[in-house]
């Protein structure tokens, strides 16, 4: 059972949904009795046993849990970049390699090319035939998205010009240049300084507003998960089993004011459940890998 956390602490009168726009439709991502186990010579346990899940679309699903328990295999499942071992797994309806156009992905390193100034950085993934627009179609696109995350005036320095924080904002501004429907980051922000991620949490928040995207995100901070996430899955080994899902409810936009937030009783409240269910992991197997408390 999926239970909802409300967080609520705004201006008087401010009624906006904390979520981006969501688009109507079914699930953006489908799991049905997914099982997937890395090549070994006795066949291996499976690092994924029997998962069914759904992923809403034109949310935020942030996944936690310890090292090891299968959350970046199942990214890289949905990515495409892994095939399960059995069992169902679709994006956007079809199957995950053939979606490739709909997904932009964002590391926890940067990646970016030290040779390439930073609004070239971000042209990169429209280059090489893979968008109509022109040469300056394509600046004119990476500049507006490097302006969104707050780098407007630095789109001619180099990688090695930026501090690790704006590096990571161009990062983001490269994995939205082509426009994708679906964001996938594994842990984008985890090498940043406390002060540093709640500025490029907040860039990445506004660059999302009313987009109505779609993110599956890993993490092993829990606040981040809280501050960013729509909904959080709790992973734990073995077989990738859900540990809880929870839904969090923020009233008005969060960017900006996600300092604010980590005050509130609500927060500290689901912040000691998921570290509870997360200690919990570590010495309880759940009977079915699907299941959700």
């Amino acid at each position: 059972m999926q239970n909802v956390v409300r967080i609520r602490r705004e201006p008087e009168g401010m009624t906006e949904s904390s979520a981006q726009a969501a688009p109507a439709g079914g699930p953006v991502i489908t799991a049905r009795d997914l099982v997937f186990r890395y090549p070994s010579a006795n066949g291996g346990d499976p690092t994924i046993d029997g998962l069914t899940l759904d992923f809403a679309r034109g949310a935020i699903t942030v996944i936690v849990g310890a090292s090891g328990c299968g959350k970046t295999t199942l990214l890289n499942l949905i990515g495409g970049l892994l095939r399960p071992s059995d069992g169902e797994l679709l994006v956007d309806g079809g199957v995950p390699a053939a979606q490739h156009a709909k997904m932009g992905y964002m590391p926890a390193r940067d990646g970016l090319l030290p040779w390439r100034n930073a609004i070239a950085n971000v042209t990169l993934p429209l280059e090489g035939g893979r968008s109509d627009l022109t040469a300056k179609g394509r600046k004119e696109r990476a500049r507006e998205l490097l302006e969104r995350v707050g780098l407007g005036r630095y789109v001619d320095y180099f990688p090695d010009q930026l501090s690790h924080g704006m590096r990571q904002r161009v990062s983001l501004a490269r994995a939205l240049v082509s426009d994708p429907q679906i964001l996938l980051m594994d842990e984008p922000f985890g090498a940043l300084d406390a002060q540093t991620r709640l500025r490029v949490q907040s860039d990445f928040l506004r660059a999302l507003e009313n987009s109505g995207r779609s993110v599956v995100m890993i993490t092993h901070d829990l606040q981040e998960a809280i501050l960013l996430g729509d909904r959080i899955l709790v992973m734990s080994s073995p077989r990738g089993a859900i540990l809880a899902d929870r839904a969090v409810e923020i009233e008005g936009s969060r960017a900006g004011r996600l300092h604010e937030l980590v005050v509130t009783d609500e927060f500290r409240a689901l912040y000691h459940d998921l570290v509870d269910v997360v200690m919990s992991g570590f010495t309880e197997v759940p009977g079915a890998a699907g299941r959700a408390s």
